[in-house]
């Protein structure tokens, strides 16, 4: 009765860094493949801003959301399943930015 019931459930401790504690729940492999799409979108927007042919703001505040959530986890433990759909908009944000800009070049 003490253990989660499943991928990134609480945790039975407090632990007040969602990285440490997903990393205890998941391991280490698990961590990074579970935030390699927001790794890589980030790096994707950093590059699109880096290109002066296109509009940055998109990118600006794809930018600033990712970072969000990289330094929120810093600081707060993970939630569990009320996390997964605030990160999905944030990466829905990132996919909307990318398709406008293939379909609306200037």
């Amino acid at each position: 009765e003490y253990f989660p019931r499943g991928y990134l459930q609480d945790f039975p401790r407090e632990i007040h860094m969602a990285y440490l504690q997903m990393a205890l729940e998941s391991g280490v492999l698990g961590v990074f493949f579970f935030f390699l799409p927001f790794l890589l979108a980030l790096r994707g927007s950093i590059l699109n801003i880096s290109r002066n042919d296109i509009n940055k703001s998109p990118y600006l505040i794809c930018v600033l959301l990712f970072g969000t959530v990289f330094l929120y986890y810093v600081f707060q433990p993970n939630v569990g399943r009320h996390d997964i759909p605030l990160l999905g908009l944030i990466l829905g944000v990132y996919m909307h930015a990318t398709l406008y800009e293939k379909n609306h070049k200037f």
